[in-house]
């Protein structure tokens, strides 16, 4: 395997890790979340399901984004997107706020995640399912990991804020291995 398949490959890693935190970090601090902000059932619904409603609106909206500029640049744009969200929420202190979070970070899901497997079909032709592979293990980690530490993390930073905003590191950690791995390294269209 080539040295800059491996950097991709690492790139797309990353990449699918950020595809739930936005999302999965809020289940484990509802109950702050309703104690600080008095939100009721409905609202604490809204949190998760508006990034998922994007993925159904912004999705088709991905391909022809990407058509016009390129799979790898609008996956590059999204992730920063992704961060963007995920970031505010260190300044969030409304339910309104928080709501404006989940849309935006929602609507970078929503375009990164059907442009990666457009992306692993044209890059990795040989190599399909184990690239599937590394874009699910990612996708489950993320999940796994911002489920798992985010109430951790409101402990260590004492702060609920802090706990959700996070996991934007992530996201702009991933969208620079992005740029440099794959935009600048990518030369042909077959990587493996």
């Amino acid at each position: 395997m080539k040295k800059r398949a491996v950097f991709i490959i690492i790139a797309l890693f990353v990449t699918s890790l950020n595809l739930r935190p936005a999302i999965n970090s809020i289940s484990p601090l509802l109950g702050t979340l309703d104690a600080q902000l008095g939100m009721n059932a409905a609202i604490a619904s809204l949190l998760t399901s508006i990034p998922v409603l994007c993925m159904g609106i912004f999705s088709p909206v991905a391909a022809k984004m990407s058509s016009k500029w390129g799979v790898e640049r609008v996956i590059g744009l999204s992730l920063i997107v992704i961060g963007v969200g995920t970031l505010i929420r260190l300044f969030t202190h409304s339910v309104d706020l928080l709501l404006i979070t989940a849309f935006i970070a929602g609507v970078g899901i929503a375009m990164v995640g059907p442009l990666l497997s457009g992306f692993i079909k044209l890059h990795f032709p040989q190599h399909v399912p184990a690239m599937i592979a590394v874009y699910t293990v990612a996708l489950t980690l993320g999940a796994a990991m911002s489920t798992s530490f985010s109430i951790p993390l409101e402990d260590a930073f004492h702060s609920w804020q802090d706990s959700l905003g996070f996991w934007a590191m992530i996201a702009f950690v991933a969208a620079i291995i992005w740029w440099c791995f794959v935009n600048l390294q990518l030369k042909s269209q077959v990587v493996v």
